[in-house]
């Protein structure tokens, strides 16, 4: 009479390792990774532009990682360090300071951005006394929360001595802070207490944030408060509700498949 191979009691705990294993990856999988999400960059660089002696060119759009995305060095793949989200413009600047393109300052930079950073370009801003200046940008927060918002400057003591963050759906009046003197200086704006900015992973939210320098003294020529290397960070990523609810059922078919082990298992596991 044919016999039947059996499993002994000893391996299924063991066995019943793989299907545990497996739910945990499963839902380790669909959980908000803590990790550091680079979601907009600005570094005023575009290795496209170029530059012979003599000109400077200062590139306003945002340095951005879009695979399979045709068009330019703002779609390259493999782009660690650019932003995830393009923004909806151009970055805006409004100024009744003079500005032009400067050198720019070796802080706040990312890790391999598609627009490298050789060049280092900023703008600068002189002639600062009464003549505040704002730099804005609007980005789709959908599927990012607690956020950091940061920039490069080289402030001279005579260059913008405030600076004030404002954003849609922020405080009323936003956030001010002393602007830093001297060179490769960085300045942050810790966001992740402002709920309002975080997404839900599936319906899009559009913020602009907003920079106002004020309170210069300088009605010069020279280099005053250069700014460069604006960057929005977020640490958590939102999934879609579909991709949580994918990992969900993926857990209960690896549950209900193992059914009968986890039943032959826990007597024996009672009995000891």
């Amino acid at each position: 009479m044919r016999k039947f191979k059996t499993c002994r009691m000893r391996t299924l705990p063991f066995r019943l390792l793989v299907p545990v294993a497996s739910a945990l990856l499963f839902t380790a999988a669909f959980t908000p990774r803590v990790d550091a999400f680079v979601v907009s960059y600005f570094n005023f660089e575009d290795s496209n532009f170029p530059n012979p002696p003599g000109t400077l060119h200062l590139d306003p759009t945002p340095d951005f990682f879009a695979p399979n995305a045709n068009g330019g060095d703002e779609s390259l793949t493999g782009n660690p360090g650019g932003g995830l989200e393009s923004s909806t413009t151009n970055l805006s600047i409004v100024t009744t300071a003079d500005d032009n393109v400067s050198v720019g300052v070796a802080a706040n930079v990312t890790t391999n951005p598609a627009d490298q950073d050789a060049n280092n370009f900023g703008v600068n801003f002189n002639k600062v006394k009464n003549n505040p200046t704002t730099i804005s940008f609007s980005v789709n927060t959908e599927f990012f929360a607690h956020y950091s918002f940061s920039f490069a400057t080289n402030n001279n003591g005579n260059g913008y001595q405030t600076v004030n963050l404002s954003f849609t759906g922020g405080p009323a009046g936003g956030i001010t802070m002393a602007m830093p003197q001297g060179p490769a200086q960085t300045v942050t704006f810790d966001l992740t207490s402002f709920t309002s900015l975080d997404g839900d992973g599936m319906t899009p939210h559009f913020v602009t944030f907003t920079l106002t320098f004020t309170n210069g003294n300088s009605n010069g020529n020279d280099l005053m408060t250069v700014i460069d290397n604006i960057r929005l960070d977020a640490t958590t990523f939102v999934p879609e509700p579909s991709t949580v609810a994918g990992g969900l059922l993926g857990v209960l078919g690896l549950c209900w498949f193992q059914r009968r082990r986890i039943r032959l298992i826990l007597p024996r596991l009672r009995r000891t």
